[in-house]
């Protein structure tokens, strides 16, 4: 399949709604909450999720296409909050999955009794 084929977004999306599902995928595109909520709903996500033992999630931020100078501050606000839910433990690991969406590999439970002292 070539990038200009026109099944290719649908056909990825339908990839991911088998391999994530519903409920481990955390759609803030499609919430549009301000920067600040979308970092308190998606740790609170992902820290429920981590709770449950989901191995891994998927984060929609949504690239800022319909933004204003095409920046999405939702996006910029999780490329903030990754980083430090995995120094806390919450969370093993990130990528980004497309330019608007990230998959995150929860950590152990028990990881959250590692985390070092400051």
């Amino acid at each position: 399949m070539s990038d200009d084929d026109p099944r290719g977004p649908a056909l990825h999306r339908a990839f991911d709604e088998i391999r994530f599902g519903g409920s481990r995928t955390l759609n803030l595109r499609a919430l549009q909450p301000t920067a600040m909520q979308a970092m308190s709903m998606a740790e609170q996500w992902m820290r429920a999720k981590q709770m449950e033992g989901v191995e891994e999630g998927l984060i929609i931020t949504g690239r800022g296409n319909q933004s204003v100078d095409g920046y999405s501050p939702v996006r910029e606000s999780i490329v903030k909050l990754l980083p430090s839910l995995r120094r806390r433990n919450v969370i093993k690991s990130f990528a980004e999955h497309t330019p608007g969406s990230f998959v995150v590999t929860f950590a152990l439970v028990r990881a959250l009794f590692e985390t070092p002292n400051r």
